[in-house]
């Protein structure tokens, strides 16, 4: 399928009900009917960003993360949390 950069990419596959994952170069996007991780974008070394109804999660894949879930700010699973 054919991108407007002039590239091309993969036909998006459903990876389960529900779900779409377009995947190109070892990165891959994957939208949910689950509200919950509604959109996840992922690259080949595992860095992630998931946006849902519950917050944003933008993690580097060696154990790095920074979570927004309502009003607070969590860091690296709750070493760190601002309110």
């Amino acid at each position: 399928m054919p991108i407007w950069s002039g590239g091309r990419i993969e036909a998006p596959v459903v990876t389960a009900p529900g779900s779409v994952t377009i995947a190109a170069a070892g990165a891959q996007i994957t939208l949910r009917d689950d509200p919950a991780r509604a959109v996840s974008v992922t690259t080949g070394s595992g860095a992630t960003i998931e946006i849902g109804a519950i917050g944003i999660r933008v993690a580097n894949g060696a154990g790095a993360a920074v979570e927004l879930v309502g009003p607070s700010v969590i860091l690296n699973g709750g070493a760190l949390v601002v309110t």
